[in-house]
């Protein structure tokens, strides 16, 4: 039930997304055009990092801290074991841009642009949610390992 409860969730999501002009498409390119400009790899969309971008969304709702990244960590293994180097970055705004406006606001911060060019990252998955007339985008950034 929670699984085609998720999928429900993420067709409409998706729909109302592309309705407003953001895809992932447009954001994998965008952060793989800032990675590139630094001679670093390039990533690619994975649907379980997506799963675990709106798993840290539903946590970090229910604690209230939706800008906060809380126990990133710890999530992080109880999602996925010790598989990689896992990071996010949070993007908060009033309205909803593109993926390229989030991504240069992104380079301009220093910490979040350690993240996303962290040099062994392979992946990218990401949530996108409005909540009380702000739209919360979560990016996850991973280096996932097999076991």
């Amino acid at each position: 039930m929670l699984k085609k409860y998720i999928l429900i969730v993420t067709i409409v999501l998706i729909v109302s997304i592309l309705s407003m002009g953001f895809t992932s498409l447009d954001l994998v390119s965008s952060i793989n055009s800032a990675r590139q400009g630094y001679n670093k790899g390039s990533v690619r969309l994975n649907e379980s990092l997506s799963e675990f971008a709106e798993y840290r969304f539903n946590t970090l709702l229910v604690q209230n801290q939706v800008t906060d990244h809380g126990d990133f960590q710890k999530a992080c293994d109880n999602y996925f074991g010790k598989h990689g180097y896992v990071s996010e970055v949070i993007a908060k705004s009033t309205r909803l841009y593109d993926a390229q406006s989030y991504v240069n606001a992104w380079m301009q911060s220093p910490a979040h642009k350690k993240e996303i060019l962290y040099s062994t990252y392979t992946d990218i998955g990401y949530t996108i949610h409005e909540v009380d007339g702000y739209y919360i985008i979560i990016v996850i950034l991973a280096e996932l390992k097999s076991t």
